[in-house]
This record gives structure tokens, C-alpha cells and sequence, in this order.
């Protein structure tokens, strides 16, 4: 059956509300109820629906050049890198550019290290009796840029804690490698030796194309504390600027598997990766870094242009992880503004308005403009609005708990234009933002699907209590998934100016809750909705209209299958439904 509806306008709520230390409200704290999750399963016996098409296998990246195993924690460093041996004219050590205090550790006689299963990691390792500490690398001294060294330099002035003291660096930076793949890799704190990096990240590939991250476990990583002084004219500026744990530049792809970051707290800009991707087609030509570009009979499998570029994230962890503040790269927007002092009537002073600016939780997408600026220095390279390429990013099998940033607990994607994101088979809880609570979009999406997912108990300060895009979505999918108890002041768990397509199929959308309006889904303009064989129940309004769905301007067609069963959606005004 088709409906349209026109729902009032309700106000946008525009107060600011402190994030830091907020307390999660008292709201539906049960489990779903066993009948509402069984009800799922008498449904799919119900008359046919059509489906949402599958999706498309993932793209896959080309084989990798050069992979390394690195060590960072308070007892060992180690870094060992290997060629790959099955693709002809590599050179055979990477050069990579350390700070200070790893360079030192480095050079220390070190154990052996750990035994390996893959022979293509650690194979040209030394066996003298030292057991060098690193292998297959040419190291050289890490140089920050120029911003961070002035800023830091800064900080050393002003800062108690770190008077009298250089800066602690125990990063490493590679630069130009064609494929890197980081591989059965630790960077762990437990007593604060390792942690996060006043001049550069503590692992990163600047220009690096593509980026396999295997086995790699990020714990412990700490930033500055972040004290909020209401009294203070920074209201709530960090005392001591870092850089967040991983950075690459320069990218076409990137595959992430096995990875786990967990307890990581104080991080500003982003918690556990930021991937900075091309534009457009990249020349991969020698930077005078020590790397060389890959034999030119291979050299068409690294020159994809980043139209074509993809981000698979997969059997992978996000636990405790939180950003505190904006950080570089581009890693950071307005969180709030106010004002500073009374108007002085003497001397007709007005209040200074202060800018407390966030940052992005556990994974951080980005774009760069192609040329060198992209490729050698992503520091000062300003970041693309609107992307002319697209991505294909992929989540799935994984878990995500207690993820905290300002934009987007879990992921934001920063100039966005036709991008699709899919997350499928995981389990998300307890994630936390002023925006979109799991998924943040700086810009429009092709495609939004959750496949097969378990989203509870995330929480939005404001807009997207599951997801926010600031522009289009052609087509939001869910099936098969249940979302459960998700809060925003605006759209439980969406919220897009304007959405194309719904789908929503054997799932279960229950106790999702809006302050204002859209229980479910908020939108200024909604096309086609359809929902078949799923149980949407129990989703509020507090305050305003659409207990499940609301549009100012109102939608296309609704198509509510025989097989679904709606109840018990409530709203303060008009929409119910």
C-alpha cells in the first residue's frame, strides 16, 4: 500500500551540550525482549518480499612490496622488513625514517626476535649474535613538519609537566612504498613509554598507495589528559598537542584484518587510523626516498586510479577506544561555540566567542588533492570537499564497543560524494558522538547497507544515533540486522537531508529514541520506503513528530509488507506511525 504524509517542521535543536564525561541516560536499560527477537524468525515464513540486491565481492589490492613486523612497547622495539620475493627489481631495504628515542632503542643489541609462520616476514632478519633489532631497513632520523615542531616548541615553553625534557619520539615513518603490508606488529603501552606522539603518529606511510594492515594490535595508547575550566578561555584546548597512533597518505586501497585497538584514551584527531586517500590517479615515480617504483611490467597494477579505490575492514576489534579533541591532517571540525565574558557597556568590548573543535572516532577516511602535496607532505595538504573518485568501504566481522569520538564513534568519511559504505556482521555497542553515533559522512552516499548487524545502546548527541550524512543517500538498506535502543536528539538512527530509497527486511528496529522527532529516521525529504518481514517497534518521539520516520517535506510511497508488524511507535506530535 502507498502513503505520503506531510509532517510539521520541527526546530533543529542547536544547544550545546559537553560530550566529555557525559553520562548515558536511563533509557530502556533491558535487553530486547525475548518475544520481539523471536518474532523475527516467525516472519521470514511469511509471504515473499523482494530482497535488496547482494552485495559485491570486495575488491582486493595488488600483491604488496614490502612487509614489516614492528614492535613498540615499554620493554622492546624492533622493526623488520622484508621484499617480497616474488616480484622482480625491489629494492631490498625500505627506508624508514624513526624518532629519536626508537632510533636509539634500535641500535641496542635486542633478543631474537619472535618466530614467524609466514617466511615472507622477518626472512632478513640477522642471526649474528646480537640479533639486531631491525633488518631489512635503512634508518634514518624522523624530521616533523615544521607546524608540529613550532607547536610543540611551544608547548615546551608553557607546559610544567614536559619543562627540561626533548620530546619523547618513538615512531616510524615510510614513505613511497608501493604496497606496504604491516604484518604480526605490536605498538603497546602499559607503564607510558609508548604514547601518543607530540611530532608525527607513531606508525605511518606517507604516499603509500596501497595499505594491508594484518595482524596488528594496537592497546594502552594514551594521549594528554583533557580538562574542561569552564573559567578558561580555551574552555576545554588539550594542554599538549599529539597525533593519533596511525596515519597513511597517498592512498588508492586498504585492507585491514585481524587488527585490534583497544584502550586507547586521550587521542586527538582520530583513535586508532587515519587513511588519507588520493583524489585521482597518483604517478608513482621514485621520490628520492629509497624506494623505487615496483618493475614496469607491474606497474599498471599500482597505478589504479582512486576512483576505483576500496577500504575493507574485516575480523577486526575497536574496544574502548576514545577521541578527545580535533587533531592534524585535517582531523578536525567545530564542535561548539561560545562565548567568552560579558559585554563591557564602557568600553563597548563584546564577548570573544571561543571554538571548541573535535575530532573523529576510531577509523578516519579523508581525502587528498593528487600532486606532490598529497603524496610527500599530508600535514599541509588541504583536504577535498567533495571527492571526484568514490570508495568502496566494506566493515564486516568485526566488533565495536565503547567507541567515542565527536564525529563518528566508529568511522567518519570526510568528502564524501558518491561513496558506498557497508557494514555487515558485526556487533556494535555503546558508541558515543555529537553526530552519528557508529557512521559519520561529511558528504553523500551512493549507498548506505547494515547487513546482518547488532547495533545497541549508541547514543548521538545531536543528529544519527546509528548514522549521520550531511548530504544525500541514494539507498539505505537494512536487512537481516537488529537495532536496538539507539538515541539521538534527531533521527535514532538516521538522520540525511534527503534519502532516496528505504529498504528495511527481516529485521527487528525497536526502542530507538529521538528527543526532538524521527524515532527512526529523520530526513528533510524521503523517497520510496519499503519494509518487509521486520518488527519496528517501540521507537519515540519525546518531543516532536515521526515516531518512526519524519520529513518535513514529506515522501514519495511507503510499502509496508503483510509480514511486518508495526507497533507501539509513539510521538509527542503528529506521526506516530
Amino acid at each position: 500500500m502507498d502513503r505520503s504524509q506531510d509532517l510539521d517542521l520541527i526546530q533543529l535543536h542547536t544547544g550545546t551540550t559537553r560530550m566529555w564525561g557525559m553520562e548515558r541516560p536511563n533509557v530502556f536499560e533491558d535487553p530486547p525482549p525475548t518475544a520481539v527477537l523471536e518474532a523475527i524468525a516467525e516472519l521470514s515464513a511469511a509471504e515473499a518480499s523482494p530482497r535488496p540486491p547482494a552485495p559485491s565481492p570486495p575488491p582486493t589490492p595488488p600483491p604488496w612490496t614490502h612487509s614489516c613486523r614492528i614492535t613498540l612497547t615499554d620493554e622492546e622495539a624492533a622493526v623488520h622488513c622484508v621484499a617480497n620475493p616474488d616480484l622482480p627489481n625491489l629494492p631490498p631495504t625500505l627506508t624508514a625514517w624513526t624518532g629519536r628515542e626508537l632510533l636509539l632503542s634500535l641500535m641496542r643489541p635486542a633478543s631474537p626476535p619472535p618466530s614467524s609462520t609466514d617466511s615472507h616476514v622477518g626472512s632478513g632478519t640477522s642471526d649474528t649474535a646480537n640479533h639486531a633489532a631491525f633488518s631489512g631497513v635503512d634508518l634514518r632520523l624522523r624530521v616533523p613538519p615544521e607546524e608540529a615542531l613550532r607547536a610543540a616548541e611551544k608547548e615546551l615553553q608553557q607546559s610544567s609537566t614536559w619543562t627540561a625534557k626533548p620530546f619523547p619520539d618513538m615512531g616510524i615513518t615510510f614513505r613511497g612504498v608501493p604496497h606496504l603490508r604491516i604484518v604480526d606488529s605490536v605498538i603497546r603501552s602499559q607503564r607510558g613509554r609508548v604514547h601518543m606522539q607530540p611530532l608525527a603518529p607513531l606508525l605511518q606511510c606517507e604516499g603509500c598507495p596501497y595499505l594491508t594492515v594484518e595482524n596488528v594490535t594496537v592497546k594502552g595508547i594514551e594521549g594528554p589528559e583533557v580538562y574542561i575550566f569552564e573559567d578558561s578561555p580555551w574552555v576545554n584546548d588539550p594542554d599538549f598537542p599529539t597525533f593519533g597512533p596511525i596515519h597513511a597518505s597517498g592512498l588508492i586501497g586498504v585492507e585491514v584484518s585481524d587488527f585490534s585497538c583497544t584502550d586507547i584514551a586521550f587521542s586527538q584527531g582520530w583513535s586508532c587510523l587515519h587513511l588519507q586517500y588520493n583524489d585521482l590517479a597518483v604517478d608513482e615515480g621514485d621520490d628520492g626516498d629509497g624506494v623505487d617504483a615496483v618493475a614496469p611490467g607491474l606497474q599498471q597494477l599500482y597505478d589504479t586510479a582512486a576512483g576505483e579505490g576500496f577500504l575493507n575492514i574485516h575480523d577486526s576489534a575497536f574496544i574502548s577506544t576514545e577521541t578527545s579533541w580535533g587533531g592534524a591532517y585535517g582531523a578536525s571540525a567545530l564542535y561548539s561555540e561560545k562565548l567568552y565574558g560579558d559585554y563591557d557597556f564602557n568600553t563597548g568590548v563584546a564577548p570573544t566567542p571561543v571554538h571548541r573543535y573535535g575530532g573523529y572516532g576510531s577509523v578516519l577516511v579523508s581525502r587528498l588533492a593528487a600532486g606532490a602535496a598529497a603524496r610527500a607532505d599530508a600535514y599541509k595538504a588541504p583536504l577535498v570537499r567533495e571527492a571526484t573518485g568514490s570508495l568502496q568501504i566494506r566493515v564486516y566481522d568485526s566488533l565495536f564497543k565503547d567507541n567515542y569520538g565527536n564525529f563518528g564513534g566508529v568511522l567518519a568519511v570526510l568528502g564524501s560524494s558518491r561513496d558506498y559504505v557497508e557494514f555487515s556482521r558485526c556487533q556494535i555497542s555503546g558508541s558515543i558522538a555529537r553526530d552519528g553515533a557508529v557512521l559519520y559522512v561529511n558528504g553523500s552516499l551512493s549507498g548506505l547497507a547494515l547487513r546482518n548487524m547488532q547495533i545497541v545502546q549508541s547514543i548521538a548527541n545531536d543528529r544519527g544515533g546509528v548514522a549521520f550524512v550531511s548530504g544525500s543517500v541514494d539507498r539505505f538498506i537494512v536487512t537481516a540486522s537488529n537495532a536496538f535502543n539507539n538515541t539521538a536528539s534527531a533521527g535514532g538512527m538516521l538522520y540525511a537531508p534527503y534519502i532516496d530509497k528505504v529498504s528495511i527486511s527481516d529485521s527487528v528496529v525497536t526502542e530507538n529514541v529521538a528527543t526532538l522527532y524521527g524515532g527512526v529516521i529523520a530526513a528533510e525529504g524521503l523517497g520510496d520506503v519499503s519494509v518487509a518481514r521486520s518488527v519496528i517497534s517501540g521507537n519515540r518521539a519525546l518531543n516532536g513528530s515521526g515516531a518512526v520516520l519524519y520529513a518535513t517535506n514529506g515522501f514519495d510511497s511507503m510499502n509496508l509488507g503483510n509480514d511486518t508488524a508495526i507497533s507501539g511507535n509513539t510521538a509527542r506530535d503528529a506521526g506516530g506511525v
